[in-house]
């Protein structure tokens, strides 16, 4: 086993063990008054973890120089993961749910800061905007086709894998063709789904503590 599949299998194990713990910990020690926000980091650290079970399992690599890791307008990616054994398209897969548990954590941890200003704002007996949870629960769930989608532009057929394969002798790779109008259309919008929640975090961030 090479040096960076031991190091993130590390790393992953070290994380499933601490969401497990915090799992655990959210599961039987919250208090009743905040049984609301609990579901909200309960939520949160069950993304986390479902994350870190999908990056140990796809080990997802880059390869080690910038002239095979581009090439012309698509990028490679090798899969050393267990998901190689059985099937690229089960890496793809797995790839996908990796990109939705990041909007997701997002989207929670703005729906955490935005139950935090709610609290706040109806202890002062000011008015709250039910939009910001509706819009963050809501987001996990219009996101969920992320899987598919990503699947489908990972396998897309390009002559450079065979070309790449032959080089390397790796037989797990999946590409991402930065210039087919769909995958970079994908791309954007998954990190737009998980940009945009952190930035209205920040905001209300500010207004909780203003």
């Amino acid at each position: 086993m090479e040096l960076f599949t031991l190091f993130t299998l590390l790393l992953g194990f070290i994380g499933v063990i601490a969401n497990t713990m915090l799992i655990f910990v959210i599961i039987i020690r919250t208090p009743s008054h905040m049984k609301f926000y609990s579901i909200i980091l309960l939520a949160s650290a069950c993304c986390d973890l479902i994350c870190l079970v999908g990056m140990m399992a796809s080990v997802t690599k880059w390869p080690p120089s910038p002239e095979e890791f581009i090439v012309g307008t698509a990028c490679i990616m090798e899969m050393h993961g267990v998901c190689a054994q059985e099937s690229v398209s089960l890496c793809a897969y797995i790839f996908g749910v990796q990109e939705l548990m990041y909007s997701a954590t997002s989207a929670l941890l703005c729906l955490s800061f935005a139950y935090r200003f709610r609290a706040i704002e109806s202890s002062s007996g000011k008015g709250y905007n039910q939009f910001w949870i509706i819009g963050a629960v809501s987001m996990i769930f219009i996101n969920s086709p992320l899987i598919p989608l990503y699947h489908h532009a990972l396998t897309l057929k390009d002559p450079l894998l065979e070309e790449y394969r032959g080089r390397s002798g790796h037989n797990a790779l999946t590409i991402m063709q930065y210039a087919d109008p769909f995958t970079l259309w994908l791309v954007n919008y998954s990190m737009m789904s998980s940009l945009v929640p952190f930035l209205a975090c920040l905001k209300l961030r500010k207004m909780t503590l203003a």
